[in-house]
């Protein structure tokens, strides 16, 4: 893969809690799409999660329910996020939880697994 022609979206998930299994969903979605160090698209959007979002959560990312209120759910915008995340690389900070909680909700709205290559800031 040539670096300068490939697309990478750095993306950061916030989410209710910290294990998708258990019902944690997610809250929030940011990605920024980058080719060749610019940056060619963005992509963010609140998520209605279902469930109330626990106090432990909401003094890690400060996102409330009122905040939420109005917000789509997941399945609203899991085509779009799906779209925008297509033939790109992934980079997160913690990618593996990151990727774990989106493709828990890309499941749970009754589309497959995201298949990219993911890179964790962390390593």
């Amino acid at each position: 893969m040539e670096l300068d022609s490939a697309h990478f979206a750095v993306l950061d998930v916030e989410t209710t809690g910290l294990n998708p299994e258990n019902g944690d969903r997610v809250c929030e979605i940011g990605a920024i799409k980058l080719k060749a160090g610019k940056e060619v698209a963005r992509y963010h959007t609140l998520v209605q999660p279902g469930i109330p979002i626990p106090e432990e959560a909401r003094r890690v990312h400060r996102i409330s329910d009122e905040m939420l209120k109005d917000a789509p759910a997941f399945g609203e915008v899991a085509r779009p996020l799906r779209e925008f995340l297509a033939g790109t690389v992934m980079i997160a900070q913690n990618a593996r939880f990151d990727l774990g909680f989106v493709n828990a909700e890309f499941v749970r709205s009754g589309l497959g697994r995201l298949t990219i290559p993911a890179v964790d800031t962390v390593t």
